[in-house]
Parts: structure tokens; C-alpha cells; sequence
């Protein structure tokens, strides 16, 4: 590890700084632009004498002796803060300190924001059983983080993989949450929700409709950092019984008309029709299959005799 603070600072790619205790007072020895832009200010500004409005050392870190014993103890060091930045938002800091072995006396400190967890923690709380899944996704639409909740497992299960948040989605339905987090955009909000209902295929073995949860989280700079989400499910709340509309919403959801039903499965537009308003109630297999088959679903899921 570098023994110049500048230097150590500036190799890291997260929020940091470098203090001291100087007369019994914290003092900023190095901060690096990744501190800067989290805090939504200039990194001048917060090594100038006075510092930041909100982010006094003194106020954050506490009694200096103190804090130094606990760390020459290699005692885990960590202080929470709510920061307020620019159009009423705050950010809910976590600061992590550590002693460097050089020179002597002076700490690291890295900093992050929890308002997305401390969000996600608040929406589970609330969503109870109803939670099929939660996590985080990236400006890019790469997902970041996400846990899938189970009936089986008490706890969430944390998938790994990098995808984009349109996988999990039908054609139909991803221009709609485009739609939707370019609202939240322009809204500029952190932490401040919006709702959206969907279908998903690749949380269950079927497709589900479900409501989803999204909130953008923005750092003190106003730049788009994440987005936190929580779905929850409604087929619960939705299971038409009539096969006539189970076949005409899985119908709407992948964007197949009559016309385009009957061209695919090769079954008259009369037959399809009648499938669709109910006319005919229990077809044969052979056509029930055909349709099935269209609409990547089981003849079950459809025609439950």
C-alpha cells in the first residue's frame, strides 16, 4: 500500500479521503474526485479550511481520541449519517474507517451510500410473502444484484449472473419499463418509486404477472448511479377461471392476434374465434395443442380439463 496519501487515494476507485488529528480536531488531508461526486461538490471545496456544510469530521468521526483507540485496537469502525444534497434528497452515508501503518496517526476513509438497501430493506419489510424477487440494476439495465425469494428458503437466494433486466421480460412489455425509468429520469428523484405491472417468465417456471417496484438512486451530483427494485406477485390476486381469457391475455402478452393465431397453427380463423369467446370450452387436443405450442405454455395453463 502506497505511504502518500495522495497517492493512496488516487489508486482507489471508490469514495475516499485520508484525516488526521491535529489539536485534538479531525482534519482532511486528501480526499479523491470519487468522494467529491458522491457528495455532490468540488474536491477543493472539501479540503479548504471549514470543509463541506454537512460533512464536519468532528460532528461525523467523534471524540479523536477516542476514535484512535478503537482503531490502534483493530476495532471495526463505522459511522452512519444522513447527508442532504441538492432538491430536498439525502444520502445515507456509511463510512468505514482504518488506521494506516504510514505515516503514522492518519486514517482512510471510505465511504458509500446505503439508500438503495436501507429502500430495498424498508419494501421487503412491507411486501412480506407477496416478494418474489428484489435487487438492483444499473443505468445500463445490467442487473447489479438480485435475490430471489422462494417459498421453500427462509432467506433470499442471491444470483450471480450479469443480465440485463430485459431478459427476464416479453417484447411486449419492455418498451414499457423503457418507459417508465425514463420517467423516473426526468422526475430526478432519489429513492422516490414508481410502479409498474409486468409479466415475467424467468422467476418461475411460468409467466407471472407481477408488480414491480423501482426507485433511482442518485448520488450528490444528481448523476444516476442505480436503480432498486422489489417485485411482488398479483397472480394471486388475478387467475381468471374462463379459458376463454386466460387464452386471450396469454395472447395479448405475446403480442399474437386472431389472424396471426390462425395463419401459425394452421386451425381456421372460425375455430379461433370460438376459442377465444368462449364458444367452445373444451377442444380437441389436437388444436389445444397447436395453440399451446405458439404460446410457450402447457395446454394446462390454458384448458384445465
Amino acid at each position: 500500500m502506497p505511504s502518500d496519501p495522495k497517492q493512496l487515494i488516487t489508486l482507489l476507485k471508490e469514495p475516499a479521503a485520508v484525516c488526521r488529528v491535529n489539536n485534538d480536531k479531525w482534519e482532511l488531508v486528501q480526499a479523491n474526485r470519487y468522494l467529491a461526486e458522491l457528495l455532490g461538490c468540488k474536491r477543493n471545496e472539501l479540503l479548504r479550511p471549514g470543509g463541506v456544510r454537512d460533512f464536519q469530521l468532528d460532528d461525523l468521526l467523534g471524540d479523536p481520541r477516542e476514535t484512535m483507540e478503537r482503531l490502534k485496537a483493530k476495532e471495526p469502525v463505522v459511522v452512519e449519517t444522513a447527508f442532504p444534497v441538492g432538491a430536498g434528497g439525502t444520502l445515507q452515508l456509511e463510512i468505514h474507517l482504518s488506521l494506516l501503518e504510514e505515516p503514522e496517526s492518519r486514517v482512510l476513509l471510505l465511504a458509500s451510500d446505503a439508500s438503495h438497501a436501507k429502500w430495498l430493506q424498508t419494501e421487503l419489510l412491507r411486501g412480506c410473502e407477496q416478494v418474489l424477487a428484489s435487487g438492483t440494476f444499473l443505468p445500463s439495465l445490467t442487473v447489479e444484484t438480485l435475490d430471489i425469494h422462494t417459498e421453500e428458503a427462509p432467506s433470499p437466494l442471491r444470483k450471480k449472473a450479469r443480465l440485463s433486466v430485459l431478459d427476464f421480460l416479453p417484447v411486449a412489455d419492455q418498451s414499457l419499463l423503457q418507459e417508465t425509468l425514463e420517467a423516473l429520469k426526468k422526475r430526478g428523484r432519489s429513492g422516490e418509486p414508481k410502479e409498474v405491472v409486468l409479466h415475467t417468465r424467468k422467476l418461475r417456471a411460468r409467466a407471472q404477472k407481477v408488480r414491480c417496484c423501482i426507485a433511482p438512486f442518485l448520488n450528490g451530483s444528481g448523476k444516476l448511479v442505480r436503480y432498486a427494485f422489489v417485485v411482488n406477485r398479483l397472480d394471486f390476486l388475478e387467475q381468471p377461471e374462463d379459458p376463454s381469457v386466460r387464452l386471450k391475455m396469454l395472447m395479448m402478452e405475446k403480442g399474437i392476434s386472431a389472424t396471426e393465431m390462425s395463419r401459425l397453427t394452421g386451425l381456421s380463423m372460425t375455430t379461433i374465434s370460438k376459442l377465444r369467446n368462449g364458444k367452445i370450452q373444451t377442444p380437441r387436443r389436437l388444436t389445444s395443442e397447436l395453440v399451446a405450442a405458439e404460446l410457450g405454455v402447457r395446454t394446462t395453463e390454458i384448458w384445465t380439463d
